[in-house]
């Protein structure tokens, strides 16, 4: 293997997991898991997966809406009011709802 290409790939991987590390946070998740690396990958300087996901008509945006939507349908199908579930999915601390983390749930935030 080139050297210089494997210096190349091990600073793609990198920016790839900072990256999804900084979306799980920004999506109140503890730790980065499969989806935040696919939208960490969409915004990757090559292009590559930003060119496979346009075929469908995605983005990083669009994409990471997506989720939101599938994290907030989860809940609902646990019992938890669909209300409920939008303000625990929402980024802002006013909604009244603090992550600890998707593996470790959601506490109300006391008024």
């Amino acid at each position: 293997m080139n050297p210089l290409k494997a210096l190349r790939d091990m600073r793609t991987i990198g920016r790839l997991l900072t990256d999804a590390e900084q979306i799980a946070r920004r999506m109140g998740d503890e730790r980065p898991s499969a989806e935040h690396l696919l939208i960490s990958a969409i915004g990757l300087p090559d292009g590559s997966a930003a060119t496979v996901f346009a075929t469908f008509d995605l983005d990083g945006t669009r994409l990471e809406t997506a989720v939101r939507a599938e994290h907030a349908a989860g809940l609902v199908a646990a019992g938890i009011a669909p209300e409920t579930a939008a303000r625990m999915n929402d980024p802002d601390p006013s909604s009244g709802w603090e992550s600890r983390g998707r593996r470790s749930g959601w506490r109300r935030v006391p008024s």
